[in-house]
């Protein structure tokens, strides 16, 4: 692999603006990942970006209240089954594609900076197009309503648009941009709250709720070219040869995060088709809740990556330390955030979906617990991934998509409705603790995130 040069290249300059404008300097990079400078900056950014998380957390308070009591219980569900299916086409198709991008592009020079965004690019367009197929023939052959069938491929189509500006995402990420990535971010959620509440206003049914995402992609996608323009190609190339050299490198990776997206969403998708369409409802409403918390771990540690990539290639003591520290806040966050969600569960059903979402409240608790896995999960998964111990991440996820699977098909069959609400709640949380014990059994191995004596969680 070739190291990233010193000196000139495109997107070369003196500029170091983050919000918007040129990219820095190549050697300036380099010095940022290599230098102490890069914990404060990854915490400073982690942080920016978790605040930016949550204050679209409090928009979609504000915006999906309103959603969920205009549509009620059956069309919410009916919303819930086309994004759970519309997310598992995303991971399927995005399949870690971000994060193998994020650690090719921190060791490439610029020529070969510039040739992979080109990859990813008509990578992610031919992927997404096929994906989207897939989901439209699921759709028909399951025999979902014409609204759900339509809401597939509407939703499909600004899926597009995100996983095509997605792809800008990794030379953002690698120049430590995090908060031109914040940004972003929050301008998507701001933006989808807008037109959500626009909608109700004005007495939409079901299907134009769909339309938000494309709406939504367009704006930001030109959001994007204007952030990241004069530094990277905009233009996909179409070259399945010079894909192969890609997917070679990332297809295990890929594999294992695509089943990780399967493991925690196939109880939704599962349950649209054998349970009732208030059981699914009311599952729905608690699993969004949780989905949305369940960002965070991610956000919080991705912005780690670049130099967990730089550490496991050439200094095993910077890695050892930045994944014990990782680990301990992974601990002490999750189970906060476990404990919030679960004293926090009838207040929140309440609010977003009120009395007739009652017997939701259960689902969200249970399902909070998960939260203390998930944390783990993330800190480990970006571990292994900068080890590229891609099959070791494969493994522990298969192993919770199979349990996942077969605790969701036997407990939604079962259909008793003074149980209905929390049948359901224990197969994501299960599936969670399944993939968490093989990741903590291979970093034990890598003897870089064992717990220390000095965690007050431990």
């Amino acid at each position: 692999m070739a190291t990233r040069e010193r000196g000139g290249g495109p997107g070369a300059g003196n500029d170091d603006r983050d919000v918007a404008g040129p990219a820095e300097p190549l050697a300036a990079v380099d010095d940022v990942l290599d230098s102490g400078q890069a914990g404060g900056k990854i915490i400073r950014g982690g942080a920016v970006r978790t605040a930016s998380y949550v204050g679209g957390i409090l928009l979609g308070l504000i915006s999906t209240p309103f959603m969920v009591r205009h549509l009620g219980v059956v069309d919410f569900g009916r919303y819930v089954t086309v994004t759970s299916l519309i997310f598992i086409v995303s991971g399927l198709t995005e399949g870690g594609l971000t994060s193998i991008g994020v650690r090719e592009y921190a060791v490439r020079d610029a020529a070969g900076g510039a040739r992979l965004m080109r990859q990813l690019l008509g990578l992610r367009v031919v992927l997404s197009l096929v994906g989207v197929i897939c989901a439209l023939i699921w759709a028909l052959l399951v025999g979902y309503a014409d609204v759900v069938v339509v809401g597939t491929v509407v939703s499909g189509l600004g899926l597009l648009l995100t996983n095509y500006h997605g792809a800008f995402y990794v030379p953002l990420s690698v120049r430590l941009r995090l908060a031109s990535l914040a940004f972003i971010d929050l301008f998507r959620q701001v933006m989808t709250a807008a037109f959500i509440i626009g909608l109700v206003i004005v007495g939409a049914r079901l299907a134009a709720f769909f339309w938000v995402s494309v709406a939504v992609g367009v704006l930001t996608l030109l959001l994007v070219f204007g952030i990241v323009r004069g530094t990277v190609p905009f233009a996909p190339t179409f070259r399945p040869r010079e894909w192969l050299e890609l997917l070679r490198e990332s297809l295990p990776f890929a594999a294992a995060m695509a089943v990780g997206v399967l493991y925690f969403r196939v109880a939704v998708i599962l349950m649209s088709v054998v349970a009732s369409g208030r059981e699914t409802g009311l599952y729905g409403l608690g699993f969004r809740i949780i989905e949305l918390v369940s960002g965070v771990p991610w956000l919080l540690i991705s912005a780690a990556l670049p130099v967990l990539t730089r550490a496991a290639r050439s200094d095993a003591e910077r890695m050892q330390y930045t994944m014990q520290r990782l680990f301990e806040v992974s601990v002490i966050l999750g189970a906060w955030v476990a404990l919030a969600v679960g004293l926090g569960a009838p207040f929140a059903i309440a609010v977003v979906g009120g009395s007739r979402f009652d017997d939701a409240i259960p689902v969200l608790s249970i399902l909070g617990v998960a939260m203390i896995g998930t944390f783990l999960v993330a800190t480990w998964s970006h571990g292994l991934l900068s080890l590229r111990r891609n099959r070791e991440l494969l493994l522990a996820n298969v192993i919770a998509l199979a349990v996942g699977t077969a605790r969701s098909e036997a407990q939604s069959r079962q259909r008793r409705p003074s149980s209905s609400s929390r049948r359901p709640t224990s197969c994501s949380s299960s599936a969670t603790d399944r993939t968490c014990a093989p990741r903590s059994r291979w970093c034990r191995r890598s003897r870089w995130a064992r717990p220390s004596p000095s965690c007050p969680a431990c």
